[in-house]
């Protein structure tokens, strides 16, 4: 049996615990229809499905450090493409000259539909920054639009006033939606607003949120230490820096949604400059990590999750360079969006950036495994362009045509952009003239279908780089060494160690051609790891197929069931071989 045979329908990796491949495409052209392109930098994205039709749709804030008139945009989602919607009769003045900093698709008067609350500033040079908040109109069960009522709904002292950054959660566990406005960059007082559930709102900052001082650059909400209560993550321009605000800490405070109390405040550090942070469980451990995006100063890094101290305040570790890649320790970088791209059960990011001539976004693929932090630069050429054209601020991961696969919606400097998670450009290996994997150089993420014994080691070359980086992902049921080389220069490997440890690395800085060698070291059926596939390994997987042990769900969906011993049963009848999936991009 040769091993293009073993790969013809037997085995199929894209579905297995170590999950599928990762490419993109740019479908902009197709999928958005935006109606005056609105050339500012600051832009803040949202989806929700604001028409109950069963799809998401997108709101779309702009600002601009220049100030003025800016137009906000409204997409309605129909059957995948986003049709732009702003303006009368659906929403009268969502494009009025306001600086929009941040904006939430909430229900928050609760009858069913998503409303909108807009946080705005006053540096718009026309006297303006208030905060508005759209109230869903569906008249017999059929969206109509939106009216902004926000002087009806608002504290007196919210209306008007300065505001960059923002959250909206149910920080007092009421069961509504309040929200927090931090300041920009007069007012030293951020701002907590109750929501009386409603969506009638007051003023709850007066003993609840501290006067920090600063200017807040971002603002984002998550339970970081587990109780249940959610806390902010606030980061500011200066010396204040930025830090975590527990919300009613071991009920230190006044009840929940008390942020304003003996240290109910820990510092991270400091950022120059513009900067964000953004919390995931990157390491699957079951608490939140946080991503900490800076515009220049100190680049981009990680903060790991280690528990709570005895205060029940979460330790932080600091991840070294090696965790990121150079493209966002060394480029600056504006907000971060956290999701899982695919379907790996791992977290996954998107990284913003603002640099003149290198603007373009970082994907960066979670290749993390037993809980050791890491991600490569996976962000091909074809889709995301270099320079201007994708630069900006915010995006959102979601799915915005109901096919299951994660869209990106990304709001840059030069319009808004679509793309979708798709397939990687295949080959089998045996395809492959002289081991050469073509069109990788600034082209699409590409994948090869292999397979060897025990003892083997397949050579397949990616040529054309110039500068720039790869990146390489290699899964596979059993156990394999990966190295890359530059001539006779080992510039890098991956042994992690194991079966079904996925192999991962990125080389950076390399002209020419590269040669990437994957060599077997242990069967896909090899469960005992002794050398040999026999009875022993047939024995040993039905063990922990009948215990329901989660290293026998092979198919990677969650359940182990007669796919997953069928599976097995293919592995089994290759013997002393296993299959792999070789994944490259380099730009």
């Amino acid at each position: 049996m040769t091993k293009r045979m073993w790969m013809l329908g037997l085995v199929s990796l894209s579905g297995t615990a170590m999950g599928g491949p990762l490419n993109f495409v740019d479908q902009t052209a197709t999928r958005v229809n935006e109606t005056v392109i609105e050339p500012t930098a600051e832009k803040h994205v949202e989806a929700g499905d604001f028409d109950n039709d069963g799809d998401l749709d997108i709101a779309v804030g702009h600002a601009l450090s220049d100030f003025g008139e800016r137009t906000n945009e409204l997409y309605r989602n129909d059957n995948g493409v986003f049709n732009e919607i702003t303006g009368a009769p659906v929403i009268p003045g969502f494009s009025s000259p306001d600086v929009t900093r941040i904006l939430f698709f909430r229900d928050y008067d609760g009858d069913g539909w998503l409303d909108m609350y807009v946080v705005n500033d006053e540096n718009d040079g026309f006297g303006n920054g208030s905060t508005k908040v759209y109230i869903n109109q569906h008249p017999g069960g059929v969206f109509q639009g939106f009216v902004d009522e926000g002087v009806a709904r608002l504290p007196e002292n919210t209306l008007l006033g300065s505001a960059c950054g923002g959250a909206s959660e149910d920080f007092d566990r009421d069961g509504d939606w309040d929200t927090y406005h931090g300041n920009y960059p007069f007012d030293e007082q951020d701002r907590l607003i109750l929501n009386d559930g409603t969506g009638h709102f007051v003023n709850g900052t007066a003993g609840r949120v501290a006067i920090v001082g600063g200017y807040v650059v971002d603002v984002n909400a998550a339970d970081v230490n587990g109780d249940g209560k959610i806390d902010l993550l606030v980061t500011n321009m200066g010396s204040e820096g930025a830090y975590i605000q527990y919300n009613n800490n071991n009920n230190a405070g006044s009840g929940d949604g008390d942020f304003d109390y003996t240290n109910s405040t820990t510092f991270l550090g400091r950022s120059n400059t513009e900067n964000a942070l953004e919390a995931g469980d990157f390491d699957n451990d079951g608490d939140l990590d946080i991503y900490w995006s800076n515009m220049s100063g100190v680049g981009d890094r990680i903060l790991r999750n280690d528990g709570n101290d005895a205060n029940n305040k979460a330790m932080w570790t600091t991840m070294g360079s090696s965790t990121l890649p150079p493209s966002v320790t060394t480029i600056a970088s504006r907000k971060a969006e956290i999701g899982d791209l695919n379907d790996d059960g791992r977290v996954d990011i998107i990284v913003m950036k603002e640099t003149s001539g290198d603007g373009r976004p970082t994907i960066l693929r979670n290749t993390t495994v037993n809980g050791n932090i890491s991600f490569v630069d996976w962000t091909p050429a074809s889709a995301f362009q270099s320079g201007s054209n994708h630069e900006g601020w915010h995006a959102i991961i979601f799915d915005g045509d109901g096919n299951g696969r994660p869209d990106i919606f990304l709001g840059s400097f030069q319009g808004n952009h679509v793309f979708e998670v798709a397939d990687p450009v295949t080959f089998d290996e045996g395809d492959l003239a002289g081991g050469v994997i073509p069109g990788v150089w600034q082209g699409p993420a590409t994948m090869v279908n292999g397979s060897g014994n025990v003892g083997d080691t397949d050579v397949f070359s990616v040529q054309g780089l110039s500068g720039g980086f790869m990146s390489v992902v290699v899964t596979t049921p059993g156990d394999v060494r990966v190295e890359v080389r530059n001539g006779q220069t080992v510039v890098g490997s991956s042994d992690r160690g194991g079966r079904t440890i996925e192999e991962a690395l990125q080389v950076n800085n390399q002209v020419g051609t590269l040669t990437i060698s994957v060599e077997v070291l242990q069967a896909a059926a090899d469960i005992t790891a002794n050398g040999v596939v026999d009875g022993a390994d047939f024995f040993a997987y039905l063990d922990l197929f009948v215990v329901d042990d989660p290293s026998a769900d092979l198919t990677g969906d969650g359940v182990v069931d007669s796919a997953d011993f069928f599976k097995f049963l293919d592995y089994f009848v290759m013997g002393e071989a296993a299959p792999y999936q070789l994944e490259v991009v380099a730009r």
